[in-house]
C-alpha cells in the first residue's frame, strides 16, 4: 500500500475531500472489488482513490481490452463489471468494448477521464465531447459537471447498467472535477434494483396458454435478459414441466443446459442444425429476448409469437406479437406451467422429432471426424473432438469471431449459467482473450477455454501477460490458417479470387513463450491428441497453436456424403 495521504485519512474519517474519493466510495458501497484499467494522466487521482478504498486495479494493455475484461466478469457473474480508462483516445479506444457489452446485454460501467472543463471549445489537448461519442453505443452516457455529484452519478450509473435490459454505461469525469473538493456525504449505501419481481396478470397467462394449447409444434427461446433476472434451477424446472423444446441465445446459453432432451442448443440456424427444424413451429414462446437476426429467418410468418420480457421496451421488437407479457421469466413460466396439466400429445411427438434431429447432428460430427486423415492439416471438427475428451460443465467456453471459431461455436454445448460467451450481436473480432481473462478473474481456479483464429489473436494477444502474472489456468486455442479466413472464403465465392487476405506464418506458441506462458504447436492431425493432452494438463496459461485446414468453411453449410 502507498503512504496514506492527507485526503485519504480525511476520507477514512468520513469526509470526502475529492470527486475521485466520492467515486471510490460509491464503487466500494456497491460491492465492486476490482476495476479493469489502463492508467493515464486524467485518471491518476481516480487510480489512487480507488486503490486506497481497497478496490483492486487490474492493469491492461489496451482500453478496449479493459472494457471487455469487465464484460467477461459481468457475463460470468451477472453483476456489473467496471473499467477505468483515460480521456481522449483512451475513451475512443473503449467505444468498441462498450458496444460489445451493450449488444450482449452485459452490465458494464466505463469510467473515463476527461480533459478539464476549461479546455472545452478552446483547442485543449485531448478535449472531446465524450458522452456524445458514447451515446450511440451505450445504454446511458453522461459527463460529470461538478465534484459534488460524482457519488450520486456513480451509484446511478451502476443501477442503470444492471436494470431493465442490462447494458453499457459511460461516465466521463473531467480531471479538474475528479481532483476538486466534494461536499462531505452522508453514509453511502448501494441503490437496490427498483421494481422487485414483475409478475404477469391472469388474463395475460390465459391468453398465452390458449395460444400454446392451440399449437402442435411450439418452441421456447430463452435469451440473455432471462440470465440476469432468473435463477437457472427455477427456469429448468418450469420448462421441463411444460415439455416444449427449448433453445437458448446470448447470455442465456447454458441457463438451461444443452442436454438433447429438453434443450437443443443455440437458437441460430447457422450454428445449430437442430434449430432449422423450428421453421415448422407454429407457436413461439420467446423469453428474455426478441425476434432478432438469429431467429427471425426461422420463425414462420404464420406462427404465433408470445414474448415474455422484463423490459417493456423490448416487447414487439422484430415481430408483431400475438401476446406480450412484461414480467420476470420465472413467475410467468410457473403460471403457464400450472395451466398445462395435460400437455397435448402432439407436443411429445414434436419434442421427439427435435431429439432425433439432435442425434443426427451428433452423427454429422462423427462422420466429419472420421474423414480426417493422419498427416494432413487439422480439420477444426477433429480439434473440437479431441478437446471434448477433456471438457465438463465446469469449463467456461469463450468463442471469438471468424472462420475457424464457427466450428467450436457449433460443436460445444452450453452446460452452465455464465459459462458460454461469444462476440455477441456486434460480431466483435479479437475480443475473446480479454473476455476470457475477465471470466477467469470471476472463477480463478476454474478452467476457461478461449477459441480464436490467428487473425483475432493479433488484437489482444499481449493481454496474456496478465494471465502469466496471475498464474491463471487460461487455455487459448489458436486455429491458424495464415489468412483472414472468412473474407478469403467469401471473396472467392463472390469474385473468384481473394485480395489482401493473407497473414504471415507466425508461431503463436513461440509468442506465448515470449510472455512466459506455455506454448504448444501442432502441424498435422497425427500429433494432435498428444498435444491436446499436454495442453490440458498444463497448470498455468497455455497456448495451443494448431495449423488448421484452409477454407474449412462453416459447419452445416454443405451436406456430407
Amino acid at each position: 500500500m502507498p503512504p496514506e495521504s492527507q485526503s485519504t485519512r480525511a476520507a477514512c474519517n468520513g469526509a470526502v475531500i475529492t470527486g475521485a474519493s466520492a467515486v471510490a466510495r460509491a464503487l466500494k458501497a456497491s460491492g465492486i472489488k476490482q476495476v479493469f484499467a489502463l492508467c493515464g494522466d486524467q485518471i491518476n487521482s481516480l487510480f489512487h482513490a480507488i486503490h486506497n478504498a481497497g478496490i483492486e486495479i487490474i492493469g491492461t494493455r489496451h482500453e478496449s481490452a479493459a472494457v471487455q475484461m469487465a464484460d467477461g466478469w459481468a457475463r460470468a457473474t451477472g453483476t456489473p463489471g467496471v473499467a477505468l480508462v483515460t480521456g481522449g483516445p483512451g475513451h475512443t479506444n473503449a467505444v468498441t468494448g462498450a458496444a460489445v457489452a451493450q449488444g450482449a446485454q452485459s452490465p458494464v460501467l466505463i469510467i473515463s477521464g476527461q480533459a478539464g472543463k476549461a479546455r472545452r471549445e478552446r483547442g485543449g489537448n485531448q478535449s472531446l465531447h465524450q458522452a456524445s461519442i458514447m451515446r450511440p453505443v451505450a445504454k446511458w452516457a453522461i459527463e460529470a459537471e461538478d465534484s459534488d455529484s460524482l457519488e450520486e452519478l456513480t451509484l446511478r450509473a451502476l443501477v442503470v447498467s444492471r436494470t431493465g435490459t442490462p447494458g453499457a454505461v459511460s461516465l466521463s469525469i473531467p480531471v479538474d472535477i475528479a481532483e476538486g473538493k466534494a461536499a462531505s456525504p452522508r453514509a453511502t449505501i448501494a441503490i437496490s434494483e427498483p421494481g422487485g419481481t414483475l409478475t404477469p396478470s391472469a388474463a395475460e397467462v390465459d391468453r398465452a396458454a390458449t395460444l400454446l394449447f392451440g399449437a402442435r409444434k411450439p418452441v421456447v427461446v430463452i435469451g440473455g435478459n432471462a440470465y440476469q433476472h432468473s435463477p437457472s434451477n427455477e427456469l429448468i424446472r418450469a420448462v421441463r414441466h411444460l415439455g416444449i423444446p427449448v433453445f437458448t441465445s446470448g447470455q442465456a446459453r447454458g441457463v438451461v443446459p444443452d442436454d438433447g432432451d429438453i434443450c437443443f442448443g443455440f437458437a441460430s440456424p447457422l450454428f445449430n442444425s437442430t434449430f432449422r427444424i423450428c421453421s415448422e413451429a407454429d407457436a413461439w414462446l420467446v423469453i428474455g429476448a426478441c425476434v432478432d437476426y438469429n431467429i427471425s429467418t426461422t420463425v414462420s410468418p404464420a406462427a404465433s409469437v408470445v414474448q415474455i420480457h422484463r423490459d417493456p421496451r423490448q416487447l414487439g421488437v422484430g415481430r408483431t406479437l400475438a401476446c406480450a407479457i412484461a414480467s420476470d421469466p420465472v413467475p410467468a413460466l410457473r403460471s403457464l406451467a400450472d395451466s398445462v396439466t395435460h400437455p397435448p400429445a402432439a407436443w411429445a411427438e414434436w419434442r421427439r422429432a427435435c431429439q432425433v434431429q439432435h442425434r443426427d447432428k451428433t452423427a454429422y460430427w462423427e462422420r466429419l471426424v472420421s474423414q480426417s486423415r493422419p498427416g494432413n492439416a487439422v480439420h477444426p471438427a477433429l480439434l473440437c473432438a479431441e478437446l471434448a475428451r477433456h471438457i465438463d460443465c465446469d469449463v467456461t467456453i469463450v468463442v471469438d469471431v471468424g472462420d475457424f471459431v464457427n466450428w467450436p461455436k457449433a460443436y460445444f454445448p452450453a452446460c452452465g449459467t455464465g459459462r458460454y460467451m461469444d462476440g455477441g450481436a456486434l460480431g466483435n473480432l479479437g475480443g475473446a482473450i480479454p473476455l476470457g481473462i475477465g471470466a477467469q478473474f470471476a472463477r480463478p481456479q476454474r478452467p476457461v477455454w478461449v477459441f480464436t483464429g490467428d487473425g483475432g489473436f493479433g488484437y489482444h494477444g499481449w493481454e496474456l501477460s496478465m494471465a502469466v502474472q496471475r498464474g491463471m489456468p487460461l487455455k487459448v486455442i489458436v486455429g491458424s490458417d495464415r489468412a483472414w479466413g472468412t473474407e478469403r472464403r467469401l471473396q472467392r465465392i463472390k469474385f473468384g479470387a481473394d485480395i489482401a487476405c493473407d497473414l504471415p506464418n507466425v508461431r503463436y506458441d513461440h509468442f506465448a513463450g515470449l510472455l512466459g506462458a506455455r506454448g504448444l504447436h501442432v502441424s498435422t492431425s497425427s500429433k494432435l491428441r498428444e498435444a491436446v493432452d499436454e495442453f490440458i494438463a498444463c497448470e498455468g496459461p497455455c497456448v495451443l497453436d494448431v495449423e488448421i485446414m484452409p477454407l474449412a468453411g462453416r459447419p452445416y453449410a454443405n451436406p456430407i456424403a
